[in-house]
Order: structure tokens, then sequence, then C-alpha cells
């Protein structure tokens, strides 16, 4: 598999995995170890990020949350309803 340069995710994506550390009293320097980006970098929301990196991320995450964490990560996104705003202009578009 070739790694791509181009940056396809946005930093958004990273919001439940900060807010959900913030929580739980884990330094989010920690979950960026490796990453050639800086924190600020990656809590603006209107940056992007390339697909390694995010993966990168949740690798680390993964020395400070347990699977039923994650799921419940996923849980609080989609009851926020915040991935709705990026569906209407995919449906507008498509």
């Amino acid at each position: 598999m070739q790694t791509s340069d181009k940056k396809e995710v946005s930093c958004k994506a990273l919001d439940p995995i900060f807010y959900y550390a913030k929580q739980n009293n884990v330094d989010l320097n920690n979950l960026i170890t490796g990453v050639p980006y800086q924190l600020v970098y990656l809590l603006n929301k209107r940056e992007r990020i390339e697909w390694t990196i995010w993966c990168k991320i949740i690798s680390n995450a993964r020395n400070f949350f347990s699977l039923s964490e994650f799921e419940k990560m996923g849980r609080e996104f989609v009851k926020s309803r915040s991935f709705l705003m990026g569906l209407l202009p995919a449906y507008l578009l498509f």
C-alpha cells in the first residue's frame, strides 16, 4: 500500500478523541507523540491532516482508552449530530 501526502482527514475528526481525553485527564501531548504537527494545528477544526497521521493518533490513544471507551466516544459523536453538517453538502453536491 502506498502512503499519500494528501491531506484528506479534517481535524474535526479528532474532536471526540481530544474531548474525551480532556474529560479523563489524559495529556493531549501523549496522543500526538510521533506526529509531525503541533497541538495548536490539530485543534484547529479547519485544518486537514493525512490519513496516516489520524491513524497514528488513534494508535497512540489505544494506550489510554479501552475498547468500551472508544465505543462510548463514537456513540457520543453520533448523538452530538455534528456529522450531519458534513452530510448535507455531500447530499446536495452528489
